[in-house]
């Protein structure tokens, strides 16, 4: 009871809330529970300390699970490396556990695809929570698996890693300790390999060397020199293609981490010098890239975090002289994986000298395991369309879009000293297991395809024998002979597709003519785009083409196409080939066989489908070099590909567009609804914006508040199309405005022909790629020319003056139609086609031989187990009759001066116009 002048005693204070812990305790505490908790093999033992490294995943409830973890300080020497890959070559922590990460992916993607085998599909739904993967389903291109968007991946590392980083921040504590100078180890790398050396190695700026910032750095050892990139240029080089590897980019879109937590050390214990040094070495070096990668690739910029110091066993000396590592590397994931690595053998820990190479000791992080998993999941994911047989660097090549954001990476000005390895040490990388598997497969598909072949053989003749159809006397006599092959007026009679024929034999028909006389002579020469093919085999002019050339490009390929008496057969190759441009490529050669039937020479091609051009000239400089002969749909000036025309002159039926003979009839009839002048008075240009870094660039042009550069430009959403029906995608609709623009995609654009078709003059911004015909097309007379490096200021000026001298640009827009409609009609098409192979056989020094692989394709093969659009669209490109006409007569190739004067005249007129572009913004800039 309280009395006057007295106050109740002061309640004890709550107490404080505990700080919110910062999200490097987090990520650190959850690390090292799960390091505590495995057995003491293989962790340091006394004074020994080694390196920890971690990646975690946050779920959409922020729960962080550790799912990989690797620890080690460890390289082998190059004399240890194994061009069998049956070792560990580089066991620092940060590759140990990007490894284990790998395995891990192996059996998430398992899971994935089983539960979805089980589940009629439901499992690839975004609301399967537990799952990090959902379907990628692009109805234009493959599907993959892609980490969901509230799924993020992160590194944890216990002390800045090797290379940059840690570099400058032993600089910077050196700039305080001069006394601690001599203690500083560095190496600087410039690697390539020679012929002197057994392995081939050659390391040159060995030892501590002043660097320049951003130089590509091998990891410092003693004694035997190692060859391994720092962990800082790794780290750098999976912020730009991913950590999932190039075989894994089968089955999965790339995979970015999202942050890296370091560890203090006694060394760097800053934290802000730590996260600017992260972000230097992982990060900034990148920049000069953002504008160079194609999606689904970037420059992925992880923000950076430090966490506290971690326990003894991480924290090392502040010299190497001093700091006592230890030797093995513990590598666990979440999925089961638990190993211990020797360090400087790369093999598993407790191998014996007597049992040094033997199987059991081959680490499952080696190249050789992994090879085997990819296999392994290929076959149990993708079926019969499995990848067997081929070796490790075989289907690292085939990752193109892969390999060609690594390519990029590793020719900017930061990365371009990369350690690169010969093109042959990983092929003998190969897998026991996917070989007997395609052994296996093959010997029996071939055993009951031959026993059905036989016994449908024998029933047919018997049921034909016996019901008087068959009259075996013909055999012995030259009737039967004239009989089966009668003459026939192939100017006159039409052969349709026969898949009652097909359906019954699944054999290709006999009907078709096997030579004709055509109805009128063709005394035409050929447009003079034609004479590019004498350019586009010069290379072989003095050497020929030799089967040995032919047999380099097969790596390339998506096939090989051979003609052997009026026949063509085709072997296949497991390199993804997109949509079904291989298809229609296939569909086209059999056309031109109908087309101009007896005057196919024997040959063999190989054939890439693929956008890119892959046989850089210099690579094929001497004489006597033997570049591989390939063919491709286009090529740029530093390569030797052969062009060929497109898939889509026989239909692109992923997007729509029919037949080439159909579609410029359509856009003739679209050039009549208006006329040139009566159009919008801008520059228009539809497509998708986001394969490739120009188009993005193309889009900033587009009339805004602020900027009216005279350009209409649209995003093309082809998925939506598909599913509208193309209804506002048709190409004959779209010649209603007087300007049209054409900028490369990936490449060169297929939507070229259809562009420059509309009567309307092309602007045409600088390419780097050439197609089959471009080559033939002046600036000025055929185009107006753009610039590439200032794109909206030259359409601006480019429709200011088609708009102030409408006679002369209608006429630019003329002559470009014109030049479609005629010289690139379909019969010049086949004439291109035909020059271009009989010109090729003319070089080939070889008798051409069908593979045991290979199967016979005609029309019918093609076109009658095909349904939907793909089957309507090669009914509507099949030749059902033989031309009327001899083929136009081939130009001779470019005398020297010739081409000189004709590159000349293009460039000439293309410099004319940058002149007046540069003098009219100077005379408004004046005005101003």
């Amino acid at each position: 009871m309280e009395t006057a002048g007295e106050t109740a005693p002061a309640p004890a204070p709550a107490p404080a809330p505990a700080p919110e812990k910062s999200w490097g305790d987090k990520v650190s505490e959850a690390v090292l529970s799960v390091y505590r908790r495995l057995p003491k093999k293989g962790k340091p033992q006394g004074r020994e300390v080694t390196v920890l490294a971690a990646f975690i995943v946050s779920s959409p409830l922020q729960e962080l699970k550790v799912i990989s973890m690797g620890t080690g300080t460890k390289c082998i020497g190059r004399s240890r490396r194994s061009s069998k890959g049956d070792v560990v070559n580089d066991s620092h922590a940060e590759i140990i556990a990007r490894r284990a990460l790998l395995r891990y992916l192996y059996s998430e993607i398992q899971h994935v695809y089983d539960t979805h085998a089980h589940s009629n599909g439901s499992v690839l739904c975004d609301d399967a929570e537990n799952f990090m993967f959902h379907l990628e389903s692009d109805s234009l291109g493959p599907k993959r698996l892609k980490m969901k968007h509230e799924w993020q991946l992160h590194l944890y590392i216990s002390q800045l890693p090797c290379g940059v980083a840690s570099s400058s921040s032993e600089l910077a504590f050196l700039h305080d300790n001069p006394a601690k100078k001599g203690d500083m180890m560095c190496s600087s790398m410039q690697l390539s390999y020679s012929e002197g050396e057994s392995l081939g190695y050659t390391a040159m700026n060995n030892g501590c060397i002043p660097m320049a910032f951003g130089t590509v750095m091998r990891k410092p050892g003693r004694g035997d020199t190692t060859l391994s990139v720092s962990c800082c240029d790794k780290i750098a080089r999976w912020n730009v293609v991913g950590v999932q590897g190039a075989l894994l980019s089968y089955f999965l879109e790339p995979i970015y981490i999202s942050s890296v937590t370091i560890g203090k050390s006694h060394i760097a214990s800053k934290t802000s010098i730590i996260e600017d040094d992260m972000r230097r070495a992982v990060y900034e070096r990148l920049l000069p890239l953002s504008n160079k990668l194609m999606d689904p690739f970037q420059v992925n910029k992880p923000l950076v975090f430090v966490a506290p110091m971690p326990p003894e066993e991480f924290q090392h000396s502040e010299t190497a002289l001093t700091t006592l590592t230890c030797g093995y590397s513990v590598c666990w994931n979440k999925s089961g994986l638990h190993e211990v690595i020797l360090g400087t053998t790369g093999r598993k820990q407790g191998t014996s000298a007597k049992g040094a190479m033997s199987p059991s000791t081959e680490s499952s992080l080696c190249k050789k395991r992994f090879l085997e998993s990819f296999l392994s999941l290929s076959r149990n994911c993708l079926g019969e369309h499995a990848f067997v047989g081929n070796s490790y660097r075989e289907l690292k090549e085939k990752s193109q879009e892969y390999n060609l954001a690594s390519e990029t990476f590793k020719g900017s000005s930061n990365f371009n000293n990369w350690f690169l390895k010969p093109q042959d040490f990983e092929k003998n990388i190969v897998s026991v297991v996917g070989a007997k598997w395609k052994y296996l497969k093959k010997r029996v598909t071939t055993t009951t395809y031959v026993t059905w072949l036989l016994f449908l053989f024998l029933v047919i003749v018997s049921a034909l024998l016996f019901a008087g159809w068959i009259d075996l006397a013909k055999y012995s006599s030259y009737f039967y002979k004239k009989v089966a092959n009668p003459p026939m007026r192939p100017q006159i009679l039409q052969y349709p597709l026969d898949c009652n024929a097909w359906d019954k034999t699944n054999t290709c028909p006999r009907t078709y003519p096997t030579s004709y006389k055509p109805l009128k002579p063709n005394n035409s020469t050929c447009p003079e785009y034609f004479r590019w093919i004498h350019e586009d085999l010069r290379h072989w002019r003095n050497t020929g083409i030799t089967r040995e050339m032919l047999e380099k490009s097969k790596k390339y390929a998506n096939f090989r196409l051979i003609i052997l008496d009026e026949k063509i057969y085709v072997e296949r190759y497991e390199k993804y080939s997109i949509q079904t441009r291989h298809l229609f490529t296939m569909y086209g050669i059999v056309q031109l066989l109908r087309w101009y039937p007896g005057k196919l020479p024997n040959l063999e091609i190989m054939f890439d489908t693929n956008d890119r051009p892959v046989i850089p000239a210099k690579d094929f400089r001497r004489p006597d070099s033997g570049p591989p002969p390939l063919f491709r749909y286009c090529s740029d000036w530093q390569s030797m590909d052969i062009v060929f025309p497109d898939w889509s002159f026989w239909g692109w039926a992923e997007t729509n567009i029919r037949p080439w003979r159909s579609m410029i009839k359509n856009i003739k009839q679209g050039n009549k609804r208006s006329s040139w002048k009566d159009r919008i008075p801008f520059a228009y240009w539809r497509g998708n914006p986001n394969v490739s870094p120009i188009r993005k660039d193309l889009m900033k042009c587009n009339v805004t508040h602020q900027h009216n550069w005279d350009t209409l430009l649209y995003i093309q959403d082809w998925k939506d199309q598909s599913q509208k029906g193309y209804k506002e995608s048709n190409i004959e609709d779209q010649c209603t405005h007087r300007f049209k623009i054409y900028v490369e995609g990936w490449a060169w654009s297929v939507s070229e022909k259809y562009i420059f078709a509309c009567d309307s003059p092309t602007f045409y911004i600088t390419p780097h790629y050439y197609d089959f015909f471009m080559r033939g097309m002046i600036p000025q007379q055929h185009y107006w020319p753009i610039r590439d490096d200032d794109k909206c200021k030259s359409l601006k000026f480019a429709v200011q003056w088609g708009n102030n001298h409408t006679d002369k640009a209608e006429a630019i827009g003329k002559a470009g139609s014109e030049f479609i409609h005629e010289d690139m009609k379909m019969e010049r098409v086949f004439d291109y086609i035909y020059h271009l192979l009989n010109e090729y056989a003319k070089l080939q020094k070889f008798d051409p031989i069908v593979p045991q692989n290979a199967t016979e394709i005609c029309s019918e093969s093609l076109a009658c187990p095909s349904d939907g659009v793909w089957r309507k669209f090669m009914e509507e490109a099949l030749e059902k009759s033989p031309s009327y006409t001899d083929p136009c007569i081939l130009p001779p190739p470019y005398e020297p001066q010739q081409l000189k004067a004709f590159v000349e005249q293009k460039v000439k007129a293309t410099k004319q116009v940058e002149a007046c572009e540069n003098e009219y913004w100077s005379s408004l800039n004046k005005k101003d």
